[in-house]
């Protein structure tokens, strides 16, 4: 997949003026580039992916003197692809019941976030909670659905632009707390996004 770095310059580009994101709720559309890993305690290999993600974003922004802090849910969903080992071997085919993630379906993301103005632009932290979805291995040819929570932690900048604000930033998502596990096995899984978001305000 062609990185989404260009077509978020465009868009950059063809935008100016506006304010920074104003007081109040807030929504949004993120165009995202992951790097997903999947691993298992103790076991020596781990299944790992470049993919896209297209996302929405809703929150509620309060203003303070000198920045910002917001309430925030996104969701994520992914392009489907297929997670491979390292040694380029598809884990997924070639041992069916590896216990690995073979695929990352879905994020969803409840986080805090808090800015500090700088000049035009705003920097920003996040920290929250998130859950994941996948598809694991279970026999030859069979899959199903799996999902890990865990915590998601980032940092980014935004700045104005016509109607809205322009949002970059980067994600990591840590998923060990399993909460349903395709053929009972235990599998963690990481995620760094690097996640662009158009955000209308209220």
């Amino acid at each position: 997949m062609k990185s989404p770095l260009p077509y978020a310059i465009a868009i950059a580009a063809a935008m100016t003026g506006g304010a920074v994101q104003a007081e109040g709720l807030y929504y949004g559309l993120s165009l995202s580039m992951t790097e997903g890993q999947s691993t298992v305690p103790g076991v020596p290999a781990e299944t790992n992916g470049t993919y896209g993600a297209l996302g929405v974003t809703a929150g509620y922004q309060w203003d303070l003197p000198n920045g910002f802090v917001a309430a925030e849910l996104n969701y994520d969903v992914t392009n489907g692809p297929n997670l491979f080992d390292t040694g380029n071997s598809d884990l997924c085919i070639d041992r069916p019941s590896a216990p690995f993630f073979c695929g990352h379906d879905n994020t969803v993301r409840l986080r805090g976030i808090l800015g500090t103005d700088l000049g035009d632009l705003q920097a920003f932290a996040s920290l929250g909670v998130a859950q994941m979805s996948g598809q694991g291995a279970t026999s030859p040819g069979g899959r199903e659905t799996g999902k890990n929570t865990g915590v998601t932690y980032g940092i980014g900048l935004q700045q104005p632009v016509k109607s809205g604000t322009l949002r970059y930033e980067l994600i990591v998502d840590q998923f060990g707390n399993v909460k349903s596990s395709p053929a009972g096995r235990d599998r963690d899984f990481k995620a760094v996004s690097l996640r662009f978001t158009y955000l209308i305000g209220k």
